[in-house]
């Protein structure tokens, strides 16, 4: 799903 990526890459982009 297209929506779980973007909540997996926003939480990388604000864990890094």
């Amino acid at each position: 799903m297209p929506v779980e990526m973007v909540l997996i890459n926003s939480y990388s982009m604000l864990l890094y």
